[in-house]
């Protein structure tokens, strides 16, 4: 399985998007992905880049919405 470099900058522009087009708060996207809201802020700072695991929690979150 290739591996792919994670883009802090593009995963926080994703996330922020993705965010807004359901129309949620930082907080709810915490709730929905089982997060913390430091670790949504974090996420779409561009300044950190989250695991795998959290990428995941994320994914599932926002799927959920759907």
């Amino acid at each position: 399985m290739e591996t792919m470099e994670r883009d802090a900058a593009y995963i926080a522009s994703q996330c922020k998007y993705i965010r807004k087009m359901f129309a949620l708060t930082q907080e709810n996207l915490a709730d929905a992905a089982g997060l913390t809201v430091r670790t949504i802020q974090k996420v779409e700072s561009g300044r950190h880049t989250p695991d795998v695991q959290t990428l995941r929690s994320l994914a599932r979150g926002i799927g959920g919405l759907s």
